[in-house]
């Protein structure tokens, strides 16, 4: 089930930081077999229409990154459902902090065609402009590779050089717009003098418009809740 086109668990099993000897590590793997059963994941799995009988998981290990800076990335807004563009959360130290909800992260939206950043809103943003264009690259990578807008967490890591310090912790799929039928914005039935003179000037009623096709088209395809990796 977690994962899956039309569900994920995310935020709903339990995640494990700094975990150090091989016995540590099989009993927390036993440990995140069994947050699969608590009352949380059970509700989760019958709202969902899944059977929790049938739900089965497989843990992820992965080596502790040192993180400068960590957080989310959405390769479609996750406030609108706007897939021309990327929005990115991140925080210093550990994601873990901006997965719960525990802090206010930092914000930027990136235009997907032309990668446009939108200026930060604070004195010292814990990623870089060049940071955040790499993060939107590499988010656009993966969505091309997957066909679908995904849900990405990722670390800074201190201890590698500037331009190898980007680490891709998990992707998913993203499923709450992704679930909803996606109405292109311009319809190409409609002439592009057309719907040029509607953007402009209101008209057209509702009608909805999608990229007039060739080369020229660029990619269109919390809180968040987020489950961590073991």
């Amino acid at each position: 089930a977690e994962d899956s086109a039309t569900a994920s668990f995310a935020g709903e099993f339990e995640s494990w930081l700094d975990v150090a000897t091989a016995e540590d590590v099989v009993a927390h793997v036993h440990r995140c077999w069994g947050s699969a059963f608590t009352a949380r994941a059970l509700g989760y799995a019958r709202a969902a229409g899944l059977d929790p009988a049938g739900i089965e998981m497989a843990v992820v290990v992965q080596k502790m990154v040192r993180a400068r800076a960590a957080g989310v990335m959405f390769t479609v807004s996750p406030v609108t459902g706007d897939r021309s563009r990327i929005a990115i959360e991140a925080s210093w130290g550990l994601g873990c902090a901006v997965v719960g909800g525990e802090v206010t992260p930092d914000r930027w939206v990136v235009e997907k065609v032309g990668l446009t950043v939108e200026p930060a809103r604070w004195a010292r943003p814990c990623l870089t402009d060049d940071q955040v264009i790499a993060l939107a690259r590499l988010g656009k990578q993966i969505e091309r590779a997957q066909r679908c807008p995904q849900d990405v967490e990722f670390a800074i890591a201190e201890d590698l050089p500037a331009g190898r310090d980007l680490v891709l912790l998990q992707r998913r799929p993203e499923t709450t717009w992704s679930a909803r039928p996606h109405v292109p914005r311009f319809a190409a039935a409609h002439g592009l003098t057309s719907w040029i003179s509607d953007a402009v000037t209101g008209g057209g009623g509702t009608r909805t418009l999608a990229p007039v096709a060739g080369p020229s088209s660029g990619d269109h395809s919390h809180g968040t809740d987020h489950e961590d990796t073991a």
